[in-house]
């Protein structure tokens, strides 16, 4: 295979780690090969904790990588040298510290010959404040030192390299920051679904998912469905609307709608698009519109909440959840098992606490904290 073919191959798997369709050890094996050698890897070193982690290797065992981590890392005649080099530089063993001279170090001896390692090139992909993230590469004694044409190939694979790091880390931060917002929304008292370009399912939190299972609503590939033709063709309507959004709008349009069910009640849908103005026109998967679907009914509030949100006791956050889902005094009193003196008691303790006066203030108060716009901890203990 010519080099020029061996290289765009070993690109193509560079930027396939990206994708997920190979691993960094793969893609180190496959260049430690092209380049005459028998290990590498992907190490980052932490210069501010003096510590150091491999984010892949080939060719080196667990029980080397334990002795660099413990050890060798203080003996490491290259450290200092990696640390400033500029990022994209070919660094060579023999430039660094000539083999004449290692010979007699205890790093070489105890370390780089056990495995054959006589020969290296380490090579700096990028850092960040204190750390530094280099590939090394390693060679025996019989294969001799790096020549021109081999640091040739790996000077062109470094800032495929460097633009794969990157890459992998912005997918990375994205898929975290996706996960992130995914379980924030699971939190909210408020069902959510969000639909592609294509009108697909591409999220639903906790509760819009048991709330179209309970009003029995089709969702996923095919898009967002009610069994009421009439219903249906009206939320299709605004889900059109909002996917015809347009990205210079000072707001994003959609609509509201209510669908009912004989015996499961009312259940509000919020339509809006998603297309901000510096948004690119892209296709697929990405969010493009966003439904909240809501219950009308009384709140189911948590009392432990509202007992840690605004320092009531338990008997305190106990009456405040009956008051606020529109229990009067009286009725509170009695299912708290309290008499009606002491609840009032609790009252003005309350009102003290919240800073409010009358019953409504404390009501709307409570329903538009987090306790009101959360969704209670299912196996939250309720404070004795």
């Amino acid at each position: 295979m010519g080099i020029a073919e061996n290289a765009l191959q070993l690109v193509q798997s560079i930027y396939d780690v990206t994708l997920g369709s190979e691993s960094w050890p793969s893609v180190i094996q496959k260049i430690s090969t092209a380049t005459g050698g028998h290990s590498g890897l992907l190490r980052l070193v932490d210069y501010r904790r003096a510590d150091v982690s491999f984010v892949s290797a080939y060719g080196y065992t667990q029980e080397t990588i334990n002795k660099y981590r413990q050890h060798f890392i203080h003996l490491d005649p290259y450290s200092d040298h990696l640390a400033a080099a500029p990022a994209g530089s070919l660094l060579q063993s023999e430039q660094v510290t000539p083999l004449a001279l290692r010979k007699h170090t205890a790093y070489f001896n105890d370390y780089e010959r056990q495995e054959d390692r006589t020969y290296a090139l380490g090579c700096p992909l990028g850092r960040e404040q204190d750390f530094l993230l280099y590939l090394g590469l390693s060679r025996g004694r019989q294969a001799g030192p790096y020549d021109d044409t081999t640091l040739q190939l790996v000077q062109h694979l470094l800032p495929h390299m460097l633009r794969s790091v990157q890459l992998q880390r912005l997918v990375g931060d994205a898929v975290e920051a996706r996960n992130l917002s995914e379980v924030a929304l699971d939190q909210l008292r408020v069902g959510v679904i969000l639909l592609s370009a294509d009108g697909r399912v591409c999220f639903t939190n906790q509760l819009a998912s048991s709330l179209v299972e309970s009003f029995r609503i089709e969702f996923g590939e095919a898009g967002l469905r009610l069994p009421s033709p009439q219903s249906n063709d009206q939320l299709q309507q605004l889900i059109a609307k909002a996917l015809n959004t347009d990205p210079l709008a000072l707001r994003c349009p959609g609509g509201d709608m209510t669908y009912s069910r004989p015996g499961l009640g009312m259940l509000q849908f919020r339509v809006f698009g998603m297309l901000s103005r510096h948004d690119t026109h892209l296709t697929g998967r990405r969010p493009r519109v966003a439904i909240f679907l809501v219950r009308p009914g009384p709140p189911r509030l948590d009392a432990g909440q509202l007992a840690t949100q605004f320092q009531l006791t338990p008997a305190e956050s106990r009456l405040a959840v009956n008051l606020a889902e529109g229990t009067t005094v009286n009725d509170a009193a009695r299912l708290t098992g309290i008499s009606v003196a002491t609840a009032r008691t609790h009252l003005r303790n309350i009102f003290a606490k919240t800073a409010t006066s009358r019953q409504s203030e404390l009501a709307l108060l409570i329903l538009t904290s987090l306790a009101g716009i959360s969704i209670a901890a299912p196996n939250h203990d309720e404070p004795q």
